[in-house]
């Protein structure tokens, strides 16, 4: 379904009107009908986890209240029941299945793609009982931990997740499975970096950006060799930038070897932070890690016509996106945070508070507020959350709560965009201008 007005209303009235009923008899939720209701439980905790991410019990209440049901803190306290926690992950995971169809805004550099994906993942550390649903990787990382993968379309704000047991690791996440469009731009960081699924992307035509692993080989000249040694060869020949295409890997992938030599002050941080990780584990750091540290290396197949190496650097930075999106739930979503003790209310208001962050989602990508040039989705989203309690009441009608979103779009279409400076650009500067890029 398209993310137009209509669209997402129809998607909100499916998720707090339809979908409770069936969730909740799955989950056994209410064996006898008395106050509170499927569609009550839903929209009055989501929406009011919304607009007050540390809420009271009296602003729990209010919303309940406007969901039609009225009871005691006690009565509600009472709800926070396994029941209620596989209510809201049934619900959750049949929201996250409702995808909408982004629609692509006309960006520089981006646009050259039919579509530019950003992966990455959060954790969430949860309470050891849970360890049995959501087992995490033990010892500083936790007994129990849910890790969130998402899945980022910058050129519309599309958004995809995947629910994962905390000690799964990233290239394992289940969105990377499908094979994305031909003409996609896919972005990862090195926590993704897998050269046969890079090799099977390529061969359905969809163009990548990675940082290169310390432990990749080149083959050169005939020769095979790590590529970290490659490159210190170049550095001791005087080489500060080298571009070329090279057969990578034991598949011989063909990739364009983007490396750039980092300035000292750069070489020097990066050390620091891999000597610092090494002393955890009890070990030095290799040779190949810190010769690494200092060029910048990308391997892509992007071809230079397409994107030229500033260009190539341009993008990967905009990686960051996602890194911005996890911060906006926590922050202003105020996910991993919560006023109570009990297991089950903490793994509710997990649930409740990632619908919530959908529901955001999906209200940019109807008004047409994706990732445009200059807009800061962190005071739109703020914006949002104001609009928590009048969305709530709009839910029942499908003309009214469209009326709302129609409303709230003229609202976020004038909300202050993002500063221009001039020291570090913003992502939307160097998307203007790539040689505006900090890189030197």
């Amino acid at each position: 379904m398209k993310a137009t007005l209509a669209g997402v209303a129809s998607r909100l009235q499916t998720v707090f009107l339809s979908l409770p009923e069936q969730a909740a008899a799955e989950a056994e939720l209410i064996r006898r009908q008395r106050k509170f209701t499927p569609y009550a439980l839903a929209a009055g905790l989501v929406l009011a986890w919304l607009q007050h991410p540390n809420a009271t019990y009296p602003q729990l209440l209010a919303f309940l209240t406007c969901a039609g049901v009225s009871v005691c803190p006690s009565a509600l306290c009472q709800r926070f029941t396994p029941a209620l926690a596989d209510f809201f992950l049934r619900l959750l995971t049949q929201a996250v299945a409702l995808a909408l169809q982004p629609r692509p805004a006309e960006l520089p550099l981006l646009s050259r793609f039919s579509a530019v994906l950003v992966h990455d993942s959060t954790t969430l550390h949860l309470p050891a009982a849970l360890a049995n649903i959501w087992p995490g990787c033990g010892g500083d990382g936790g007994a129990a931990a849910l890790k969130v993968s998402a899945c980022l379309e910058l050129l519309g704000n599309g958004l995809k997740l995947s629910l994962e047991p905390g000690k799964q690791a990233d290239p394992d996440s289940p969105l990377l499975g499908p094979t994305p469009p031909a003409g996609a731009l896919v972005i990862n960081d090195l926590g993704y970096f897998n050269l046969s699924r890079l090799a099977a992307w390529a061969a359905a035509g969809v163009f990548w950006i990675t940082r290169a692993s310390a432990k990749v080989n080149v083959t050169v000249g005939g020769r095979y060799l790590p590529l970290w040694r490659y490159l210190q060869q170049q550095g001791q020949a005087g080489c500060a930038r080298l571009e070329e295409w090279l057969p990578v890997g034991e598949w011989d992938l063909s990739c364009r070897v983007i490396a750039v030599r980092c300035p000292p002050e750069v070489e020097a941080r990066r050390r620091q932070k891999l000597y610092e990780k090494a002393n955890k584990r009890g070990e030095p750091p290799g040779e190949a890690a810190l010769a690494m540290c200092g060029w910048t290396v990308f391997l892509t197949n992007v071809p230079q016509e397409k994107l030229s190496w500033r260009e190539v650097w341009v993008a990967y930075r905009l990686r960051w996106q996602v890194e911005l999106l996890f911060k906006r739930w926590k922050s202003l979503g105020g996910l991993g945070q919560s006023r109570g003790e009990k297991e089950q209310r903490l793994v509710v208001e997990v649930y409740a508070k990632l619908l919530g962050a959908l529901l955001r989602q999906w209200l940019l990508m109807s008004t047409g507020q994706g990732w445009r040039l200059g807009c800061s989705l962190h005071k739109m989203e703020a914006v949002i959350q104001d609009w928590a309690l009048a969305l709530a009441r709009a839910l029942g009608c499908f003309s009214e709560l469209v009326r709302l979103l129609a409303d709230l779009a003229e609202v976020l279409r004038n909300t202050p965009g993002v500063d221009r400076r001039a020291n570090k650009p913003a992502a939307f500067q160097t998307l203007e201008d790539p040689n505006n890029d900090g890189f030197g």
